[in-house]
């Protein structure tokens, strides 16, 4: 494939400059392509070019979306099942590139501008994080501006990949027969069974890797840059292709993540113990059968102990009483 020429009819293309030959042009190379990840590098490297205000409106953007993914059959969905035919490959990776690159824009434009761009693939918004249960059972905590890009099943894949821009925390449910990827530009994070953080922000000149549990693997499609155990830490130069690897307290990594609360279809009982322990207090149940409603709920404004009882009690069908500063009673019938 003509790299140049590719990025250089993307570039007129996006700045609304191409000809009809060399629109038809630039789709020949897309579908002629066979190296998926060679098209990805080349699109990523034409946006990043892209200075202050060379970068796309909401409206530019709306338009190579609505031209390009949309006229694509079947890829409207990136959470699809794979399938085998050439055209296929080709266009679901076409379709994946350009939500990415619709995200990145995101990024960059003015908050006030960025809701007006209504895609598949938002970003989480700006003092916001966003708890994401993957399909294996994995738990992942994304910070503000970050974005996670997985399949709806990991069942009929060999292994369990997924594409990280921003920043994240991973919780990943150990699978000794398929291994957890992780692709952050040119990185592939893989997973031997742990909890680690990957900070990989666009705009950053370096992608992070901070391991707080158990082992990873850091490469890329040539070499292996590093084994990480607990509180090590790998640091990739995206500039200059440059490694430090170093011991790191990784508490002091996933302190953005110490405020947020998550209860997954957890039981009442299950959440009082995890609060008991966050907040060092003693709560008791004035009616047993209530420790069994399960529910799910988020907590990431960092509030108190009492305001989340208030949810979590509403809604299970129960209320709270305080005595003192460091003793609670759940009381009522609960769900049951």
């Amino acid at each position: 494939m003509n790299s140049p020429r590719l990025t250089r009819l993307f570039q007129l293309y996006i700045d609304g400059k191409c000809s009809e030959a060399e629109r038809a042009e630039l789709m020949q190379l897309i579908q002629s392509s066979d190296n998926d990840l060679e098209l990805k590098e080349l699109i990523e490297a034409c946006w990043l070019e892209r200075e202050g205000d060379q970068k796309l409106s909401v409206e530019s953007t709306e338009r190579i979306i609505s031209e390009i993914l949309l006229s694509q059959p079947n890829t409207t969905n990136l959470k699809s099942e794979k399938n085998s035919t050439p055209y296929f490959k080709m266009a679901a990776a076409f379709v994946f590139l350009f939500l990415t690159t619709a995200i990145l824009f995101l990024f960059v434009l003015p908050k006030d501008n960025a809701s007006e761009l209504a895609t598949e693939a938002q970003p989480v918004p700006a003092e916001e994080h966003q708890y994401v249960k993957l399909p294996d059972g994995s738990m992942v905590l994304l910070n503000a501006g970050s974005y996670l890009d997985y399949p709806t099943s990991f069942d009929n894949y060999p292994t369990r990949e997924v594409t990280l821009l921003g920043e994240a925390y991973f919780d990943i449910k150990h699978d000794p027969d398929k291994a957890f990827i992780v692709y952050t530009g040119k990185l592939k994070t893989t997973v031997l069974g742990t909890a680690f953080n990957i900070k990989a922000y666009a705009g950053d000149s370096s992608i992070t890797v901070t391991v707080t549990r158990g082992k990873v693997k850091v490469s890329d499609d040539k070499q292996v840059f590093g084994i990480l155990t607990p509180d090590q830490e790998l640091t990739f130069d995206k500039g200059h292709d440059r490694v430090k690897q170093r011991a790191v307290a990784s508490s002091e990594s996933i302190a953005w993540t110490e405020h947020d609360i998550f209860f997954d279809d957890t039981t009442l009982d299950e959440a009082i113990a995890q609060l008991e322990t966050r907040f060092n207090v003693d709560i008791d149940f004035e009616n047993t059968n209530a420790k069994n409603c399960r529910f799910t709920a988020t907590f990431v404004g960092g509030e108190n102990l009492e305001q989340i009882l208030k949810v979590i009690c509403e809604f299970n069908g129960t209320d709270f009483t305080a005595s003192g500063d460091k003793q609670y009673t759940i009381t009522g019938k609960g769900c049951l």
